[in-house]
């Protein structure tokens, strides 16, 4: 969606939820990890209604997802600030696994090495990890039930 709105506020230039998806996978970069380079997109012109192309860099691409990555970033430094002692270990020796979209943004697992010092390793199944893991959960519920909260244990704040 990020890119989408950058596009369509930027350029006028209007791309479907798929081509937004393409270009992230094969084009987004969540630091500077190759030489910029420009690609060329298929969309639609808003103002002249039309079919059309634009010509666009990785750099504005990395530009236009910077907050996003930031964020997201915030969200794992923050998650990892509330890791129980006995899990940090795990994270130490094992690392953590990117799952979901963001998984496929170049550099995005040096980033947050970078930042946390814990190697990160993508999933193979990335965009399908996290719904297939919690499947399995409710499939093995009995064995999994020790990870879930109950109500009676989330505090309000």
């Amino acid at each position: 969606a990020v890119i989408l709105r950058y596009l369509r506020d930027q350029h006028n230039f209007y791309i479907g939820v798929q081509m937004a998806e393409w270009i992230k996978i094969n084009f987004g970069q969540a630091m500077k990890i190759q030489r910029d380079r420009r690609f060329t997109t298929r969309g639609q012109d808003i103002a002249l209604g039309i079919p059309h192309t634009l010509t666009i860099s990785t750099k504005e691409i990395r530009e236009a997802i910077a907050k996003t990555v930031s964020r997201m970033l915030k969200v794992i430094l923050d998650l990892l600030e509330k890791v129980p002692p006995e899990l940090s270990g795990d994270l130490v020796d094992r690392g953590m696994t990117l799952t979901g979209g963001g998984a496929y943004l170049k550099g995005f697992d040096r980033l947050i090495t970078k930042r946390t010092g814990i190697k990160v390793q993508i999933a193979p199944n990335a965009r399908t990890a996290t719904i297939e893991g919690a499947g399995r959960m409710l499939d093995d519920f009995d064995i999994y039930r020790r990870f879930f909260v109950d109500d009676a244990e989330i505090k309000i704040k």
